[in-house]
């Protein structure tokens, strides 16, 4: 009887995901059909809200390492794995939207192709992109990550990175992974020391992207941030939030 009830639960989810989608259904359910794949041997309701109470949350769950995930939830490898790979595929599909991209000519291009780099980052990550005269893209990388600051090596990483390709043009972008993608005093900071850093090898910075959690902006298309991206050095701590 029991088998059967499960049977027809994973059924009823099932349906509820294929007509309505994700949307329609509350956090344990997803869970609970993610758990009849991840551990089919696992009591699937029970073990969904066990989980929501001790992670604390869906994102929680689907982002936590394995040997978290593993001594939490009680679950072996093969469930930890699943979840991990899952959690991934988003931001895979997001990174590959970028393939065919080979210029970066407006604000809005930029916004789209970082915000595909960069969806989903739980860290916070410094991306540098090198571009030649007709805005080509050269390269793109991360040069920084876990925190926003221009460090002794994300400014060599950098400095290297535009020495050995005939850089005209540079973007900086970065991520605030759970926060509004308004730019901090420090951001400006950020902004300002890089315009500066760069000019010395006559390459101009040209914006610097933000990523929010639910947006993205473009410094250099605010009116009250384009000054900091022209020939003047105006005082980083005005026109940023704090």
């Amino acid at each position: 009887m029991k088998t059967q009830a499960k049977v027809k639960q994973k059924k009823t989810l099932q349906s509820t995901y294929a007509t309505g989608g994700a949307g329609e259904m509350l956090d344990r359910e997803i869970l609970e059909l993610v758990l009849e794949y991840a551990a089919p041997g696992c009591r699937a309701k029970s073990e969904a809200q066990k989980m929501l109470e001790g992670f604390g949350s869906l994102e929680n769950i689907f982002n936590s390492g394995q040997q978290q995930f593993c001594q939490m939830s009680g679950l072996g490898d093969s469930a930890a794995v699943l979840f991990s790979l899952i959690s991934r595929v988003p931001g895979r599909i997001m990174a590959q939207r970028n393939a065919g991209v080979t210029h970066i000519k407006n604000a809005e291009q930029a916004k789209i192709y970082f915000g595909n780099m960069l969806y989903e980052e739980t860290i916070e990550k410094i991306i540098l992109m090198c571009l030649n005269e007709e805005k080509r893209i050269l390269s793109c990388r991360v040069v920084s990550d876990g925190t926003v600051n221009l460090s002794e090596v994300s400014m060599q990483k950098a400095m290297y990175a535009m020495s050995n390709i005939d850089t005209r043009f540079a973007m900086l972008a970065h991520n605030h992974p759970r926060g509004r993608a308004q730019p901090s005093a420090k951001d400006i900071k950020f902004t300002v020391k890089a315009r500066e850093m760069f000019g010395q090898m006559g390459i101009k910075l040209i914006d610097h992207i933000i990523v929010g959690e639910s947006e993205t902006i473009s410094l250099n298309s605010i009116a009250r941030f384009k000054k900091y991206f022209t020939e003047s050095c105006p005082d980083a701590d005005k026109g940023a939030e704090r």
